[in-house]
C-alpha cells in the first residue's frame, strides 16, 4: 500500500484512535465518533460504482467510509484518502491493507498537487467529511471550487456535515445539489449529493 503517513506497528482501536485526535483538534476532526454504518450506506447508496475509476475521500478519519468504498470498488480503481491528522492517517495505513488504497497525510486544499503528483485520472467520485463549517470561509470557498473543478465531467461530490455551512458554495459550484437530513447518526448531519450535470 502506497502511504505518505508514517509506518507505525500496531493499531489502536477505532474509537480510542477516532476520539483522541478530536481531543487534539476538534474543529479538524468535528466529532468524537466515527460515522454510523447507517449514514454510509445513505450516502453512497446512489452511486454506479461500475463507473468509477478513482475516487477520493477528504478527512476519511478511522476509515468509516474507506473500507465501504473500497468493498464496492473494482480491481483496477484508486482510493486517495487525504487526511491532515497524523495520528487518523497512521490508523489508517496501519489498519486497512489494500494496493488500492493510497493514504495522502496533507490538508485537502492541496488535492489539485496531490492528484498530479500521483499522475491520477481526474476523480469520478470525491466524499468528504470535513468539517467545513470549521474551515475559515475562503478555505471553504476554495476547496469546493477546487472539487468542482477537478472532477471528471459526470463526476459527483459528496458530503456529509452538522451544519450547513457549505450550503452556499454547493449551489455556487456545483449545477445539481441534492440534500437530505440524516438522523441516524451521531450527531445527525446533513448529507449532500454534487454533480456539474443536470
Amino acid at each position: 500500500m502506497a502511504s505518505d503517513a508514517p509506518a507505525v506497528s500496531g493499531a489502536r482501536p477505532q474509537w480510542r484512535t477516532f476520539f483522541t485526535e478530536f481531543v487534539k483538534a476538534p474543529r479538524k476532526v468535528a466529532s468524537p465518533l466515527a460515522s454510523s454504518r447507517l449514514m454510509v450506506e445513505q450516502l453512497l447508496a446512489p452511486v454506479d460504482w461500475s463507473s468509477i475509476r478513482t475516487v477520493v475521500e477528504y478527512g476519511p478519519g478511522t476509515g468509516s467510509f474507506t473500507q465501504v468504498i473500497l468493498d464496492r470498488l473494482g480491481s483496477a480503481t484508486r482510493l486517495i484518502a487525504v487526511e491532515s491528522e497524523t495520528g487518523l492517517a497512521r490508523h489508517l495505513s496501519a489498519s486497512i491493507a489494500d494496493p488500492r488504497l493510497i493514504v495522502v497525510n496533507r490538508c485537502a486544499l492541496d488535492i489539485g498537487t496531490i492528484v498530479q503528483d500521483l499522475k491520477t485520472d481526474r476523480p469520478d467520485l470525491i466524499v468528504s467529511g470535513l468539517p467545513f463549517s470549521s474551515l475559515p470561509d475562503t478555505d471553504r470557498a476554495r476547496l469546493i471550487a477546487q472539487s468542482a473543478a477537478l472532477l471528471a465531467q459526470e463526476g459527483h461530490f459528496l458530503a456529509y456535515q452538522v451544519r450547513r455551512a457549505i450550503e452556499p458554495h454547493l449551489a455556487a459550484n456545483f449545477r445539481s445539489v441534492v440534500q437530505r437530513y440524516e438522523w441516524r447518526n451521531l450527531p445527525p448531519c446533513h448529507l449532500y449529493w454534487c454533480a456539474n450535470q443536470p
